[in-house]
């Protein structure tokens, strides 16, 4: 049996959840194609995934299939790419201000409702948080 986790970003929250359980003969490439087009979608109390027109709900009962981590790493204010030159884009995308590493992260012990209220701080008016996939990553369960 394989694991599919999506790394997921929103503000300054990483998530990541398990979006799958796969048969063991698939490839790891195959099993995260299968799943690149998931969304995740955190609510007060419970995180969504829906794939392939399936709904999957988890819970906090349900802790082994997500984990929270929060960028503690001062970063400089967002910046609009519509604002800027094709020459200025390339140039933030090498900009070590804006670049995150693993010291740059620290992993917390969140329930989903503390993730959720965490984000809701920054964003009052929000009653959801669609968590944008940024990677994926296949991994053998026994």
């Amino acid at each position: 049996m394989k694991r599919v986790l999506h790394t997921n970003y929103y503000d300054n929250l990483l998530a990541e959840v398990e979006v799958a359980r796969v048969a063991i003969d698939v490839t790891d490439q195959e099993a995260a194609n299968r799943f690149e087009n998931t969304i995740i979608i955190l609510r007060t109390d419970h995180i969504v995934v829906l794939s392939d027109f399936k709904e999957t709900i988890i819970t906090d009962g349900d802790s082994e299939l997500y984990s929270f981590e929060i960028v503690i790493k001062n970063q400089p204010p967002p910046i609009d790419p519509r604002t800027l030159s094709h020459q200025q884009i390339l140039e933030l995308l090498e900009d070590p201000a804006y670049m995150l590493k693993e010291e740059d992260m620290r992993k917390v012990p969140w329930s989903i409702s503390q993730a959720y209220q965490w984000l809701k701080q920054n964003d009052p008016s929000r009653i959801e948080f669609v968590l944008s996939a940024s990677a994926y990553r296949v991994e053998s369960k026994i």
